[in-house]
């Protein structure tokens, strides 16, 4: 009856309808729902949701889901960082096991490990796009058209996990900075490469997770050696360790000579390999910044730029890199013009 007087349900076909959504939660066994994941310190200029497939989508959180959702004391998580979100993941088509009731979070190990998939294949895609540090803090189950527990007169949601999905200083009141909305513009792309992380095609899911680490990291070092890593997978190179930089600068260049100045790629990416050699071999010295144009980059953020070029690059053209073929293209313009 709580439920019936906070949303001033009073005709007797309201009440029924609170008492149907009960039933359901007790009897019914499997439950209809989506997976709710709020994006921390992920603000976007979007109108309604941007489809990324079928079944996942991102979509801005009303107040009301942002009242329920509200952290009221956690360990395990920063509550500054979860309730900086603003925008949400939602996984739709769930239908979530029914055979503990009385307890909703075990409800969690019972989702196919698709859905998981698909949070984390989100995260990975936008982490491509957004320059910004983002993650995610929450796991919540939005029930459609059933519950047995509700917060005043909010829409019911059930926290099913907190995660720690987050770069550690988020905890560190990064939060409480400002947040730069991302535009519908600059995620243009965003649901192909979404759907080519589901080609299976090892090398691009290798260099998209590794980006995905580097974003995560804390130590410029280990960011430095994620995007190499994620470079070397997707421009293929087999050769002798000594030709690793120059082939992958050179590759690089090719790769993206129709979006960027081929030899500014090839200067960055040269630099990022010098780096990652100096890092592997133990040298500990810091290298200067490089200054492409008027701006400086430093080590870190230039391999995390060339990755997330070349990582969009390659899924715009479906996703299997080849650099046997890019080897061909740049032969090809080496040619004399008749």
């Amino acid at each position: 009856m709580d439920r019936c007087e906070n949303i001033g349900a009073e005709s007797e076909e309201e009440i029924k309808g609170v008492y149907e959504q009960m039933e359901k939660s007790i009897f019914q066994e499997e439950l209809p729902a989506e997976l709710l994941v709020p994006i921390v310190m992920g603000a976007f200029d979007l109108d309604g949701s941007l489809q990324l497939d079928e079944h996942v989508r991102i979509e801005s959180m009303d107040e009301p889901t942002q009242l329920a959702r509200a952290v009221e004391f956690t360990r395990s998580v920063s509550i500054g960082a979860a309730h900086s979100a603003t925008h949400a993941v939602v996984v739709s088509g769930v239908m979530a096991s029914n055979r503990h009731p009385w307890n909703r979070s075990a409800a969690l190990g019972a989702l196919d490990s698709r859905h998981q998939e698909m949070i984390g294949r989100a995260f990975q895609s936008l982490r491509v796009f957004v320059t910004a540090p983002i993650g995610y803090a929450q796991v919540l189950l939005r029930p459609l058209g059933w519950s047995d527990h509700w917060k005043a007169d909010l829409p019911p949601v059930y926290e099913l996990a907190e995660r720690r999905a987050y770069p550690a200083f988020f905890d560190d009141v990064y939060w409480a900075l400002e947040k730069r909305p991302v535009s519908t513009s600059s995620l243009e792309g965003l649901s192909e490469l979404f759907s080519t992380l589901d080609k299976g095609i090892k090398v691009f899911d290798l260099a998209v997770r590794r980006l995905d680490m580097a974003c995560q990291r804390t130590n410029e070092d280990d960011k430095v050696l994620d995007c190499a890593i994620g470079l070397e997978a997707l421009l293929g190179v087999k050769s002798a360790r000594t030709e690793l930089a120059q082939r992958i600068a050179l590759r690089g260049a090719t790769l993206l000579r129709s979006q960027k100045d081929p030899e500014k790629i090839h200067k960055a990416i040269k630099y990022v390999y010098n780096c990652r050699s100096k890092i592997v071999h133990g040298d500990g010295t810091v290298p200067k910044p490089l200054k492409l144009g008027d701006t400086e980059f430093t080590a870190a953020r230039l391999a995390v730029l060339m990755l997330r070029y070349c990582i969009k690059a390659t899924a715009e053209q479906g996703g299997d890199p080849n650099g046997e073929e890019l080897d061909r293209k740049l032969l090809q313009a080496l040619q004399p013009r008749s």
